[in-house]
């Protein structure tokens, strides 16, 4: 899905876990459209943190609603 949202144009973060595999990080980081941003924790713990019980190595943010996670990005910039 973060792939697809890549091509689409519609990712304006990417958040990879910590051991996301070397060729999905490759894939991703020709991405020079939305900022990515790698999460320390493994694909289980991201996985976690989004309230799914399986392992998530990436995810895409394509409308952050009312949170802040955008300005996060600002800070990293």
């Amino acid at each position: 899905m973060t792939e697809k949202c890549i091509n689409e144009g519609t990712a304006r973060m990417i958040i990879v876990a910590r051991n996301c595999p070397t060729s999905i990080r490759t894939k991703i980081s020709r991405n020079k459209n939305a900022f990515i941003h790698t999460f320390e924790g493994s694909s289980l713990a991201l996985g976690i943190v989004c309230g799914k019980l399986f392992s998530v190595s990436t995810l895409a943010i394509i409308n952050p609603g009312e949170s802040a996670i955008l300005s996060f990005m600002r800070g990293m910039i």
